[in-house]
């Protein structure tokens, strides 16, 4: 039954476990740029960027943790880090760049914003989503809805928040 689990390296390029059978055998089966990772290695390399942020509980409850830390921490160096450095060899230069503009959330662009919200009520909700190709839509649009923490983290800021209960009204 373990062995059946190497039916999704096809669709990934991390393949993450604690079984000593994947450990074995996997790189017998995936294509080059695909990645194996215990899950246990994984899991503490988490929980030391968790540590590594909790420093900055302050600063994330302002702005929230998706402005915070849109990169890992270039002070960190551990399985994450390395995820990164294999599928996105520039983000460590981005990273200090961000953190040099001082995490200032990027502007909001109330035209924009207008814009889209007129388009999605424009719009007309496919029942059968097969009806139309995404190539001949004159737009797609995809709603999630996002929980404003998750665990101890503040995804968003405040005001992204009240914003987005002023909008729900």
């Amino acid at each position: 039954m373990d062995i059946a689990y190497l039916y999704y390296l096809p669709f990934c390029c991390v393949f993450v476990s604690n079984d000593n059978l994947h450990a074995r055998v996997s790189s017998l089966f995936m294509r080059d740029g695909q990645m194996f990772m215990r899950g246990q290695d994984l899991k503490s390399s988490l929980a030391q960027m968790n540590q590594y942020y909790q420093r900055f509980s302050k600063e994330i409850d302002e702005i929230g943790v998706f402005q915070f830390a849109t990169y890992p921490s270039t002070e960190i160096d551990n399985c994450v880090t390395k995820i990164w450095d294999n599928f996105y060899p520039n983000w460590r230069s981005r990273a200090e760049e961000h953190k040099a503009r001082g995490y200032k959330p990027p502007k909001s662009d109330p035209g924009f914003i207008k814009q889209l919200n007129r388009t999605k009520n424009e719009s007309i909700i496919l029942k059968n989503p097969n009806l139309i190709s995404s190539d001949e839509a004159n737009h797609v649009i995809v709603i999630r809805k996002v929980p404003v923490k998750r665990g101890n983290w503040r995804l968003f800021s405040k005001e992204v928040e009240d914003r987005a209960k002023e909008r729900s009204k």
